[in-house]
């Protein structure tokens, strides 16, 4: 049995508004029918595959589907976008908050060390200033006993 005796006796369920015209099909298919009649081969690709080969209602409404589809998914994908750019934006204000509160301790940090450093100078100062002062009068306490001792 060759494959085109063995198809005609193949049964298979077709809906009506899926067969379609032996000009349709040569119009759309690659494979040019090997009998007048129609293959049962090509009506079992026809029904699987069926949008070539579908009513001109049935591929509007198919189109407008695919249509609704692919806006749906333009949609989805353009506000996923903006969450990521949202997000990225959030990211930036939370880095440069960071960024200005590290400068901001630094600062302060810069400033309390300065102040530190005064302070600790400005008593380095009176220490030496007392110091001096001390000296002074012990050296005057001296020159005074010499006097007396003189006398």
């Amino acid at each position: 049995m060759t494959s085109s005796s063995r198809a005609s006796h193949i049964k298979i369920s077709i809906p009506i508004h899926s067969i379609i015209t032996m000009k349709e099909f040569k119009d759309c298919h690659h494979i040019p029918p090997h009998s007048s009649s129609f293959d049962s081969y090509h009506a079992s690709v026809a029904v699987k595959t069926r949008s070539p080969w579908l009513l001109p209602a049935e591929k509007e409404e198919e189109e407008e589907e695919e249509e609704e589809e692919e806006e749906e998914e333009e949609e989805e994908e353009e506000e996923e976008e903006e969450e990521e750019e949202e997000e990225e934006e959030e990211e930036e204000e939370e880095e440069e908050e960071k960024w200005k509160k590290k400068k901001k301790k630094k600062k302060k940090k810069k400033k309390k060390k300065k102040k530190k450093k005064k302070k600790k100078k400005k008593k380095k100062k009176k220490k030496k200033k007392k110091k001096k002062k001390k000296k002074k009068k012990k050296k005057v306490e001296e020159e005074e006993k010499d006097e007396q001792t003189d006398r």
